[in-house]
């Protein structure tokens, strides 16, 4: 049986705030059960939102065509 991976997107400015307390409540209960869990605070971080350009859907498409600090994260989500 494979590892389940849990990913825990933090949207919140406060790194000890109760979202992240919740949160990391949340990956310990993963974890106990033997899922790897990692977590990523995107507040500060540049990203943009989607433009609705549809390059990401097209047959030879890499992905967004924005180059922005979202791009590692959704690449990783996918492998």
């Amino acid at each position: 049986m494979a590892t389940k991976k849990i990913l825990v997107l933090l949207g919140s400015p406060r790194k000890k705030g109760n979202s992240a307390a919740l949160a990391n409540q949340i990956i310990a209960g993963a974890e106990s059960a033997g899922a790897v869990a990692e977590s990523i605070y995107l507040h500060g971080r540049d990203i943009s939102a989607c433009q609705a350009c549809y390059a990401c859907q097209r047959p030879d498409s890499s992905g967004c065509a924005i180059d922005d600090e979202m791009q590692p994260i959704s690449n990783n989500l996918v492998n």
